[in-house]
């Protein structure tokens, strides 16, 4: 958890957390359409969006970047097997 995060409402950091995802995966637009339903322009959105994209470059390369090495490698593969054991 980013305590810098903390003082966003838990809905603008959802729409700056959509916002990067959209300019990281497809290097869209935040249509008027998700301006419409989320309330918030790209203006509203930067502030959040600079924290959240701060926050994974310092989980990625930061200096506690070890620490979630085994986290990242669980779920980089496109599946993730789940054993069940039955007990007799």
């Amino acid at each position: 958890m980013d305590y810098d995060l903390a003082s966003f409402k838990p809905s603008l950091v959802a729409a700056g957390a959509l916002w990067l995802s959209i300019q990281l995966v497809s290097e869209g637009e935040w249509l008027p359409i998700l301006e419409h339903t989320s309330t918030y322009s790209v203006v509203d959105l930067e502030n959040v969006t600079n924290l959240l994209a701060k926050s994974l470059f310092m989980v990625q390369f930061g200096a506690h970047s070890k620490k979630y090495t085994a986290s990242k490698q669980k779920y980089a593969s496109a599946t993730v097997s789940l054993t069940t054991r039955k007990s007799d």
